[in-house]
């Protein structure tokens, strides 16, 4: 027995890695090939939406009609470096809007590498740049549907911090569009360990991460703050807080929402 002992111990110190191989590792790097990437397993697709009130407040005499907006979209990863995206949005207001846009987001350094630090954005110091374009319209002018466009640039930093920076390009259709200008940051209050990067895409499951952006436009400027709650490998809930100010014609926007985005190959 005291030989046997002994073979063992030597075998493990001549290849270290056996020593490490139990059945929680060989799960977690069959996983791992799954799962390793921001937007959700490559191959696969991902589901977002949300639901947004908006409190509109105007000068006196003026009629006051809130707003609410619905967002949903989806996202297919179809190489580690491209993730397609689609969506759709509905506005209801004293009429009904929509808006549909298709894009894409790049990653310059390759999600999947294991030399570099990382954050749910991407790895740290390789910028992510996202270009969308799209149409909105009303249903009481169909025919006249406007052109919008989003280009937004995004640095992960350290494994908590990334900055962006962005710009739309859009012809108007609502009354007051604010969002023209803007940037922000992503903060993360817990970076992935090791054996969790991107099991979900949002951060750290337990978690909660923090988005927060600003800008304007010559009607107005914004604020918006999103906070993300990722519960499981496969969903996170996120609420947002939104405030508007426009000048001409006034109008002050106060708006509360909520959604979800779930990772079904996770």
């Amino acid at each position: 027995m005291v030989t046997s002992l002994a073979l063992s111990l030597c075998l493990m110190t001549a290849n270290p890695a056996m020593a490490q191989i139990d059945s929680t590792t060989v799960h977690y790097y069959v996983g791992k090939a799954v799962r390793a990437h921001p937007d959700g397993a490559v191959g696969a697709a991902s589901f977002h939406g949300s639901l947004q009130y908006q409190f509109v407040t105007k000068p006196p005499n003026v009629p006051v009609v809130d707003i609410q907006k619905f967002n949903a979209s989806l996202g297919w990863v179809a190489h580690p470096s491209v993730n397609f995206m689609g969506s759709f949005r509905g506005i209801s207001e004293d009429s009904s809007r929509y808006g549909l846009a298709f894009g894409l987001r790049l990653y310059t350094v390759n999600p999947e590498r294991k030399d570099k630090a990382h954050n749910p954005d991407g790895p740290v110091g390789g910028p992510v740049l996202t270009a969308s374009g799209g149409i909105r319209y009303s249903d009481l002018a169909v025919e006249d549907a406007k052109t919008v466009g989003d280009f937004t640039l995004l640095v992960p930093v350290s494994r908590r911090l990334s900055i962006l920076a962005g710009m739309r390009l859009f012809e108007a259709i609502e009354q007051a569009d604010v969002q023209q200008a803007y940037g922000g940051f992503n903060f993360y209050l817990s970076p992935y360990n090791a054996d969790s990067a991107y099991t979900n895409p949002d951060g750290q499951v337990g978690n909660a991460a923090f988005h927060l952006s600003g800008g304007g436009s010559e009607n107005g400027v914004f604020g918006d703050l999103t906070m993300f709650f990722p519960i499981s490998n496969k969903l996170t809930w996120h609420i947002t807080l939104r405030g508007e100010r426009v000048e001409l014609p006034y109008r002050r926007v106060v708006a509360i929402g909520g959604g979800f985005s779930l990772y079904p190959s996770n």
